[in-house]
């Protein structure tokens, strides 16, 4: 590892933006796969994913920085957040508003809208993801950027333990009021967008600081690598198609309402098992050589990791694009967004990675 830059994790990014594509992709078309439609039903755990790298990437250098007792350098930490965040962002913003959604620019009654995406507020406004649905998620992570700077003290050491004991205790109090709160609201989307702020995913992040904090200590104590990475991947992985399985099991709608024999407990657990997961296959690919770890590593993977960024902006907009234009059965709808959807996706992300993203990211130092 250097410089907070582990391979593997790439490989990981890159999953958990395609399995968000094949969700979304399959969604557009309106098509059930006949082999494994539990997979392409809930790709929207790479959400969650994603947070819980965030958790362990970005408190690196904080963990780093308490154990050799030196000072973080808090602008220089703004600075590499948003170079890595803002420049691809605003072109997918830029490029979508001139071609596709110009009435943003002309109508008076979208100013709002517009003003909360170029801020990264429409997080806090229900039905406002209208120019790209995927951007909500960007809204927590710049949150969770700003609030790290406060929090990591508490996570330095062995103080996560009680640290992430009381971000579970925030996030699940936070879900039980707002399934109160939206109780007897036929529309379960509603209640989808009060368990997509911060409070409710904070415990995500913070399992990947707990794991962070974990191997960073280790580092530090000269432990040696044991048995249970080598396997911990394998696990991470089982754990989370098993919960995206168990979540198709129980159906969608049945889910967020709670309609199930389990009730509501699905929808207070199923995130943070997730992360666990993630975790899991982390710890793998920082502590243990393995099959996993070289195949996380392998150059396809590397490249889709650096990817996912651009992946994850585009392919909505991309496969909403291609939509327009084709006009055939719900089957012949999935193939062809599975096919020319991800080719043109990976296509664009690369573009934005290469002619703008790694520009600025040169410059972060």
């Amino acid at each position: 590892m250097k410089n907070n830059y582990i391979t593997g994790i790439d490989g990981l990014r890159a999953i958990a933006a395609l399995i968000v594509l094949l969700f979304h992709f399959q969604s557009l078309s309106g098509y059930q796969p006949p082999i494994f439609p539990w997979f392409f039903e809930t790709g929207w755990i790479g959400v969650d994913i994603f947070f819980t790298i965030s958790g362990f990437l970005l408190f690196l250098q904080f963990a780093k920085a308490h154990n050799e007792k030196k000072k973080v350098d808090y602008r220089k930490y703004f600075k590499r957040r948003f170079l890595r965040i803002l420049p691809a962002y605003y072109l997918n913003l830029f490029v979508l508003l001139t071609l596709f959604h110009i009435s943003f620019l002309v109508k008076v009654e979208n100013l709002d809208d517009l003003f909360q995406h170029l801020f990264f507020l429409q997080g806090f406004f229900i039905d406002s993801a209208k120019i790209n649905g995927v951007l909500w998620t960007l809204c927590l992570e710049i949150q969770f950027y700003i609030l790290l700077p406060f929090i990591y003290r508490f996570f330095v050491g062995n103080k996560w333990i009680f640290s992430l004991i009381i971000m579970i205790i925030v996030a699940t109090v936070y879900k039980v009021y707002m399934i109160n709160l939206t109780d007897g609201i036929e529309d379960h989307t509603v209640r989808q967008f009060y368990l997509r702020q911060l409070p409710s995913v904070i415990h995500q992040f913070g399992i990947g600081m707990a794991a962070a904090s974990i191997f960073v200590n280790r580092q530090y104590q000269g432990s040696s690598n044991n048995r249970f990475s080598m396997w911990s991947g394998y696990l991470g992985i089982l754990l989370i198609l098993f919960m995206m399985w168990f979540v198709s099991d129980i159906g969608g709608t049945a889910y967020w309402k709670g309609h199930n024999l389990l009730g509501y407990l699905p929808l207070l657990t199923l995130s943070g098992f997730v992360s666990l997961g993630a975790v899991l296959v982390i710890w793998s690919l920082c502590n243990s050589e393995n099959l996993l770890s070289k195949f996380f590593s392998t150059r396809i993977m590397v490249f889709l990791g650096a990817t996912s960024y651009g992946i994850y902006l585009w392919h909505l907009p991309i496969g909403n694009a291609l939509l327009r234009n084709i006009k055939y059965t719900a089957e012949t709808k999935f193939v062809l967004l599975i096919m020319i959807g991800t080719a043109l996706s990976i296509a664009w992300a690369a573009l934005s990675f290469y002619f703008v993203e790694k520009s600025f990211l040169k410059k972060k130092d």
